[in-house]
């Protein structure tokens, strides 16, 4: 830890504690470790998974409805398991809530990222 960091330790030590002890992490944990006990569940919703994060990082997202359409139909499918859309639900919720924490801190200070936004985005 670089020395300049160190009076606000205690204060981030206690916000993971507090990240991991809410209702939403320890939802997400049991969800896990319940897709974690079936290989295939966990191979097959990693897989959609990946198709998802690579469709909305591909330049081409808003203009690629068929690949769109299609992930939907596999979300769907997926969700028929209740405990993969319990795992999935779960995930979107602790992913909302790291988010919610991050844009936060963002706002401690402006950092005027808006000369090069753009470049950021690409």
């Amino acid at each position: 830890m670089n020395d300049k960091y160190e009076p606000i330790e205690p204060a981030l030590q206690q916000l993971i504690e507090a990240l991991k002890s809410s209702e939403v992490c320890r939802r997400y944990e049991a969800a896990r470790a319940q897709i974690e006990a079936d290989s295939d569940r966990r191979r097959q919703i990693d897989e959609f998974r990946k198709k998802a994060f690579l469709l909305q990082e591909s330049h081409d997202f808003m203009n690629n409805h068929s690949r769109a359409s299609q992930l939907f139909d596999e979300r769907m499918q997926i969700r028929q398991d209740s405990a993969a859309a319990e795992y999935l639900s779960a995930e979107l919720d602790v992913c909302r809530m790291l988010q919610y924490v991050c844009l936060q801190v963002m706002g401690v200070t402006d950092l005027q990222i808006e000369p090069f936004e753009e470049d950021i985005h690409t």
